[in-house]
């Protein structure tokens, strides 16, 4: 069960959200560095190069023109359309706005407006459960192996 908010204000610098992004989303995971970790002259030579076409969101320019139009008119305390959910282990989980979340975490932008943000007590993300779960027992003739896994996190790791 989760309790509803609307239009919830708040400080992307103090949260720590779990973005689900891929290489198809993302210039850095496409690329193996974002966009606005890139000096001018990077960010100009990237954008000539760019093979990102056909995939719009990880094109090297997105996640700054959404930023200059949001920035523009101080968008991000309007309403963004961004809705997520804070779980159990303290993570924002998003289901709507999760390049809008991150550029405001990166770019330091003090207020994000959330159209709904719910609160789920009994739900963590997909990175803290795979902690949870993070080592695997096999059996084998002479006893048992354990393997443990490395976390998977992209949370505050931008």
């Amino acid at each position: 069960m989760s309790k509803n908010n609307s239009e919830v204000l708040i400080n992307p610098a103090r949260e720590s959200f779990f973005f689900t992004f891929s290489e198809l989303d993302c210039h850095k995971l496409a690329s193996g560095k974002c966009t606005f970790d890139l000096s001018e002259e990077e960010y100009t030579v990237a954008s000539r190069n760019c093979k990102a076409h056909h995939y719009e969101e990880s094109r090297v320019g997105y996640c700054r023109e959404i930023f200059d139009s949001m920035n523009l008119n101080n968008d991000f305390e309007n309403r963004t359309g961004i809705s997520g959910s804070r779980n159990a282990c303290g993570h924002i989980g998003l289901s709507d706005g999760q390049h809008r979340s991150c550029i405001a975490k990166k770019r330091s932008v003090k207020k994000l407006m959330f159209d709904r943000l719910t609160v789920n007590p009994h739900h963590i993300c997909g990175a803290c459960s795979m902690d949870n779960e993070r080592e695997l027992v096999l059996q084998d003739i002479n006893g048992t192996i354990d393997i443990t896994y490395e976390r998977l996190h992209y949370t505050t790791n931008l």
